[in-house]
């Protein structure tokens, strides 16, 4: 298993060594958008855009993680990749609950689907540097 993790790592570095670039391009993306589009509705469309890139990216990280894991025959490789999905499931179900929490102080108001939206893109990228720390 420790040599199946060296590699995977091995593997991750060209793909993490300039991690936060791409986050940083999504963030000055958002801000861009966001200094264009002042109303609610062009809020919520710079919010969406910047979910759909920042969850590209995740599915992208997951992958990179998940593939070696899947292809490996060692036990505890196997392990890990049974474990990974678990938490992944659970921090989806996690997501969901806490960026609906966030957006009660706007509830059954305009902007709850906005402050959804940002907790969405917050949530996000903080999964992507977790899980690109863990390796």
């Amino acid at each position: 298993m420790k040599a199946t993790l060296a590699i995977i790592a091995l593997t991750l570095v060209p793909f993490f060594a300039h991690a936060d670039a791409d986050l940083d391009k999504v963030r000055a993306d958002e801000k861009t958008c966001l200094d264009q589009n002042m109303s609610e509705v062009g809020m919520k469309m710079c919010e969406g855009q910047t979910y759909e890139a920042a969850d590209k990216i995740l599915n992208a990280t997951y992958q990179k993680i998940v593939v070696p894991l899947q292809k490996s025959s060692d036990a505890g490789d196997r392990e890990t990749l049974k474990r990974l999905v678990t938490a992944e499931k659970a921090w989806i179900t996690f997501r969901d609950a806490e960026c609906s929490y966030e957006g009660t102080p706007d509830l059954g108001g305009s902007n709850e689907g906005l402050d959804i939206l940002g907790c969405e893109v917050d949530t996000t990228i903080a999964r992507i540097k977790s899980l690109r720390n863990e390796q």
